[in-house]
């Protein structure tokens, strides 16, 4: 009877363990493993000064693409606009009352038109002039923001983008945890996230989100080669944003732990670093045709009380089309609440470093794998229409959404109830054959 016990007991135990390490996405009925990381060791590359891993440097557009907020608070390049040529659209800007002789104008490889300037107007609240500008000429692209004015000078990069007219079908896509420049203990991330990059270029999306851990933090994998100590987070967030403008698109960047996080093995603050290139706000939201895009940036402490009650009040406004809502992690279970409390349709997040693809409670949830894992680490959404999207080969109608359905569409995690039912169903087969051994024996 011992060892009728065990055997049952051992396998109960496999079975378990089988499904609790299984870490698969189903996709249309077919099982994928987990992805593969891809990983070339350091000694590949010969390092000549702490910010020249990948001859960065040497690229014409580092430096402007590195310039960090000086004036222009929005938009910029991690928080863009997307606006038809024919309207006037605001821009932002952190400059004294006095500041006079304004000038703003657009920027591409093949074009500088200058912005004609409706109005301004100065919120002493926010120490910020809100300046209203108009684009006389039809051009339609990508451009960098240029500002002049007697309070000096700044540039963004791949800030403003036109178009003629906002029309579906429209396409974004989202990456995550990008870790620049490596990923213990041996991954360079930055070569496999340029893969990636290349590979979402090629689609040509309206826009992408990145959905946080831009820069790996106290990383191991590459040195300062002249203190032989972890490289700088503000080296490691320059690189990344060099990268990431090759994208070639509008890119809304949130912030995620590591870029926030301290750490004794890090030379600076990344979260000091964090508002030197992309200010000091931690939410962002804008509006493609129907859809509201809200974002939002935090570490593990969450977001402040101050930006949780301006998250909620923007959200209460968001009455036409559908929500999206993208943030790096639900730390403090600050989205979950959200989510409770408003009808968002679509809930993007990353941190995990696995994809995992559901629908509850109204919501259709993704969890984008972290790029660095293969080429392939990100995911493209095609809206139809006001209700209408696809991804993944699924597509999906936002009306037909219900808060009280609960069927999960695709996921990489077991479900507990699916464990708990296994396990009373095995138990109950150990009981029935110690029984039938007991009565055998007597």
């Amino acid at each position: 009877m011992l060892k009728v016990k065990i055997s049952v007991i051992t396998l109960i135990i496999v079975i378990i363990s089988a499904i609790l390490s299984t870490n698969s996405l189903i996709i249309n009925g077919q099982i994928e493993g987990e992805l593969n990381f891809r990983s070339s060791i350091i000694n590949s590359f010969n390092a000549t000064a702490s910010d020249n891993y990948f001859n960065e440097t040497k690229d014409p557009r580092y430096y402007l693409v590195n310039r960090p907020l000086t004036l222009l608070y929005y938009p910029n390049k991690g928080y863009p606009i997307i606006t038809e040529y024919s309207k006037p659209f605001s821009i932002k800007v952190s400059a004294p009352e006095d500041t006079t002789r304004w000038n703003l104008s657009l920027v591409s490889d093949t074009t500088n038109v200058s912005l004609s300037i409706l109005k301004t107007k100065y919120d002493s609240e926010r120490n910020q002039w809100v300046i209203e500008v108009f684009v006389e000429k039809e051009i339609q692209g990508l451009f960098d923001l240029k500002l002049v004015c007697s309070a000096g000078n700044d540039y963004q990069t791949h800030s403003v983008k036109l178009v003629k007219k906002f029309s579906y079908p429209f396409t974004f896509v989202q990456i995550s945890d990008s870790h620049f420049p490596g990923y213990a203990p041996d991954i360079n991330t930055t070569a496999v996230n340029l893969e990636v990059i290349q590979k979402v270029k090629d689609l040509n999306p309206d826009f992408v989100i990145h959905t946080g851990d831009v820069i790996d933090g106290p990383n191991t994998v590459f040195v300062d080669p002249k203190t032989g100590k972890t490289l700088a987070a503000e080296v490691q967030l320059k690189l990344g944003l060099w990268a990431l403008d090759k994208l070639d698109a509008p890119v809304f960047i949130i912030a995620g732990n590591h870029d926030f996080d301290k750490s004794n093995l890090l030379p600076d603050d990344p979260e000091e670093v964090w508002n030197k290139y992309f200010g000091y706000s931690r939410i962002q939201n804008f509006s493609f045709l129907d859809w509201d895009f809200t974002g939002y940036s935090a570490s593990f402490e969450g977001l402040s009380e101050y930006f949780e009650t301006s998250l909620r009040e923007h959200l209460k406004g968001t009455s036409n089309g559908s929500d999206v809502l993208y943030y790096h992690y639900d730390f403090k279970e600050q989205a979950t609440k959200i989510l409770k409390k408003y009808h968002i349709e679509i809930a993007l997040w990353g941190h995990e470093h696995r994809e995992r693809f559901f629908y509850s409670q109204g919501t259709l949830y993704h969890c984008q794998d972290a790029m660095f894992k293969n080429s392939d680490s990100f995911t493209l959404f095609t809206m139809e229409s006001e209700n209408i999207f696809s991804v993944k080969e699924e597509t999906f109608n936002t009306s037909t959404f219900k808060i009280e359905n609960t069927n999960e569409i695709q996921t990489t995690k077991t479900p507990f109830s699916t464990i708990s039912t296994l396990f009373i169903f095995f138990s109950a087969i150990t009981v029935h054959m110690i029984k039938k051994r007991k009565k055998k024996t007597d």
